[in-house]
């Protein structure tokens, strides 16, 4: 959904720079569609959950006790502590240093 929400914005943004620089000037264009990008960010926060069982206003109870018989199990460890930990990867950071 997130890759949606990305190309979505895109495809909106390049035909609407046009005409909002067109009529309001180009720094219209900055404010505008940081404005959209400010707002969506709020919705985003106060409407998406990453907590499946929560229950919402806008999932049913019987979805919240369906679903998370399917969700996979998270994982032990974080792929960044992985990664920072891996010889591998302390290596070639020694390297670079």
């Amino acid at each position: 959904m997130r890759i949606l929400g990305t190309s979505l914005g895109t495809v909106v943004s390049i035909p609407t720079s046009g005409i909002i620089a067109g009529s309001l000037g180009w720094e219209a264009v900055f404010y505008i569609h940081g404005g959209l990008a400010i707002l969506w960010c709020f919705l985003w926060a106060f409407l998406i959950t990453d907590q499946v069982i929560s229950i919402s206003i806008y999932i049913k109870v019987t979805v919240c006790t369906y679903v998370p018989l399917f969700a996979p199990e998270p994982p032990d460890q974080s792929p960044l502590n992985f990664a920072q930990t891996s010889p591998p990867t302390q290596k070639r950071f020694l390297t670079q240093v």
